[in-house]
């Protein structure tokens, strides 16, 4: 429709330059917004990156630079290693307790993850403290138990032997008497003069 071919006689040829240029000015206008809003989205990504990747070179520098440290520096180093070092950007105004990171979320999820598995190594190591104190506790009950049990068996041991001997002091002879004491008379025998 907006091609003019001479010798068209459909549509005015005035009209035809004028909606030809309002169409070209358009368009050109939108893709030059087009151009704005690519440019704008890049520099934000990359005023966004800018810091995280600075602080990558650092990490890259202070590795270079361990690299050329001798063997006995190295071993120093490694032996008196106490903490873990994460470069990230920090925001002060945060009220997270890692130091609120800004920027690239794969810090924070690094950070967080490092976090974590300290939490998780921390509650681990606590509970198998708590198991220890529990064993302790049950092994010093068990001691005791045991203990009561001896005990308990010597005393039934002595009183099987007391039973013993009262059982024997106790006991009657053939005759219907008992040992180490005196005769026993009879009901029976005195009831001879009743009708």
């Amino acid at each position: 429709m907006f091609f003019y071919f001479p010798g068209d006689t459909t549509i005015n040829a005035e009209l035809f330059l004028v909606l030809l240029t309002i169409y070209i000015f358009v368009s050109r206008i939108v893709l030059l917004n087009l151009i704005v809003s690519i440019l704008g989205d890049t520099y934000s990504v990359v005023t966004a990156r800018s810091k995280p990747e600075s602080m990558r070179e650092r990490c890259g520098i202070i590795l270079e630079i361990s690299s050329y440290l001798s063997s006995s520096r190295k071993k120093k180093l490694a032996d008196d290693f106490r903490w873990v070092h994460v470069m990230a950007p920090f925001d002060s105004s945060s009220s997270d307790p890692a130091g609120g990171l800004v920027g690239d979320p794969s810090w924070s999820s690094a950070l967080g993850t490092v976090v974590k598995a300290t939490d998780r190594t921390h509650k681990a190591a606590l509970g198998f403290q708590e198991g220890l104190d529990t064993a302790g506790k049950l092994a010093k009950d068990l001691g005791a138990v045991l203990q009561l049990k001896q005990k308990a068996a010597f005393g039934r041991q002595t009183l099987a032997a007391l039973l013993e001997d009262e059982a024997k002091f106790l006991m009657h002879t053939n005759r219907g008497e008992r040992p180490d004491t005196t005769p026993v008379v009879h009901v029976n025998a005195d009831r001879d003069d009743e009708p």
